[in-house]
């Protein structure tokens, strides 16, 4: 018990990510040897000169760096979106597909492609993105109007985007985006 404990604290844990971002930056068609890649990344920090290849520290320091911290800054994102969804609906299994927030998506997306996404704004993102927020307000107004417990409103919200999506799609006839 005691090993689980040490493992889950935040010290802990902060080590691994730190040991996994330099194995991160590591890794690519250049191989570059994490002792190295710390060297680089620890002179850069101090304000040193690494005692590696400039060749190498260019790419490791200009290109590498970035995109995995851009990765960790994606994942730290993601992770903080499913928990203020799952605290917001007060399920711990609370998840897109199961609030119908990817039917919205989907219908938001279909309409923007049937419609001809060159004539709206935001084209099929934009679309895509005010259908789930359509949903998700609906969820939320269903959730607050009904007394809890008598339906399971993330369900029915899914089912009202996924048939809607359906139709959509096959009442096209697969003309999308105006083609003939």
């Amino acid at each position: 018990m005691r090993i689980k404990a040490l493992l889950a604290s935040p010290f802990a844990l902060s080590i691994l990510l730190a040991l996994i971002a330099v194995c991160a930056v590591s890794a690519g068609s250049v191989s570059v040897p994490a002792g190295d890649t710390l060297a680089i990344i620890t002179a850069k920090l101090t304000g040193n000169v690494p005692a590696v290849d400039p060749a190498v520290t260019d790419i490791i320091w200009s290109l590498r760096v970035p995109r995995v911290l851009l990765a960790m800054t994606a994942g730290a994102g993601l992770a903080l979106a499913g928990v203020v969804m799952q605290a917001s609906v007060q399920n711990p299994l609370a998840e897109p597909f199961i609030l119908g927030i990817a039917s919205g998506a989907s219908v938001g997306a279909t309409l923007a492609i049937l419609i001809g996404s060159a004539a709206i704004p935001f084209g099929v993102p934009g679309c895509a993105f005010l259908g789930a927020i359509f949903l998700v307000v609906a969820d939320l107004l269903a959730r607050t109007l009904l007394p809890a417990g008598d339906l399971p409103i993330g369900i029915i919200t899914a089912l009202i985007g996924a048939p809607l999506f359906m139709k959509l799609l096959f009442g096209s006839g697969g003309n999308f985006g105006g083609g003939k």
